[in-house]
């Protein structure tokens, strides 16, 4: 009688330790920031045609005629100023953004003052105090270059050790 109820016993106990993992599987957690301590803008940029800022990170639309790129050594450059950045507490940023070939990407984040603070594959992790940023995309592409290309990948903010990880979708139409 003694067995047959320890035996039992551990079959219950199994059983609620089974029931509480599948519990916990499905229960997710979810925070309602108030003050968030970044906000990304539309800047005064004529290449921009869409800029979309929604809580999984940014989706952006650039039109670029080949009569307004520079062209040196059949490389071609342009610089677009993409976002105004607000900071309200001291962050950390990490970039993970490819540029689709033949297309290379260089984001440079100048501070109110126009000083160089980050530039982007240089510097993938770097720290933000508070303040008010700018970001500016260079893009490289061959002479020839017409079509669509397009930039995405990851920006990680960190505030005290938590990550907030977004999204970053550019898409880029280079026309003659």
């Amino acid at each position: 009688m003694r067995k047959l109820f320890l035996i039992i016993m551990i079959l219950v106990m199994a059983l609620i330790a089974l029931a509480s993992a599948v519990y916990y599987k499905y229960v997710t957690t979810s925070i309602n920031v108030t003050n968030p301590p970044i906000s990304i803008e539309q800047a005064q940029s004529q290449y921009i045609s869409n800029f979309i800022n929604r809580p999984t990170g940014l989706y952006i639309s650039a039109s670029i005629s080949k009569s307004v790129i520079i062209y040196v050594n059949n490389t071609g450059t342009i610089n677009i100023t993409l976002a105004r950045v607000i900071i309200t507490r001291p962050i950390a940023v990490e970039l993970n953004i490819n540029a689709q070939e033949p297309v290379q990407l260089t984001l440079m984040i100048l501070n109110a003052s126009n000083a160089l603070v980050a530039m982007y594959p240089n510097d993938t992790i770097f720290n933000l105090n508070p303040g008010n940023y700018i970001i500016i995309e260079e893009i490289r592409l061959p002479m020839n270059f017409t079509g669509m290309t397009t930039v995405s990948g990851t920006y990680i903010v960190m505030i005290k050790g938590v990550e907030f990880v977004y999204n970053l979708n550019e898409d880029i139409n280079i026309t003659n």
